[in-house]
């Protein structure tokens, strides 16, 4: 996945809606964005740190991701060109003329 912070900035902030992105760093699991979420508990209000891990299969956090971010998420990393599914997939075809 060789999505630039900008690119991983746009799903959070679109998907996830954190508060703040504190940081965000790569390894080989994934791509792991440190994020401060705001929560609501009866009538008070407050921030909490959290992370969220991208893979190329899922999204991992610590609360609830409900299956239709899981299929954002997918249908993003297939607009941006590196979803698993099109590594070696011989069923595309390249037309070598544009």
């Amino acid at each position: 996945m060789k999505l630039t912070d900008e690119e991983v900035k746009f799903f959070l902030n679109d998907v996830i809606q954190p508060e703040k992105i504190t940081d965000i760093y790569r390894n080989k699991e994934g791509i792991h964005c440190e994020i401060i979420t705001k929560w609501e508990d009866n009538n008070d209000n407050f921030s909490i740190a959290d992370e969220v891990t991208l893979t190329q299969y899922e999204i991992i956090s610590n609360f609830p991701i409900t299956l239709k971010d899981e299929y954002k998420w997918q249908q993003y990393l297939l607009v941006k060109n590196c979803h698993h599914l099109l590594k070696d997939n011989q069923y595309i075809k390249i037309n070598k003329n544009n």
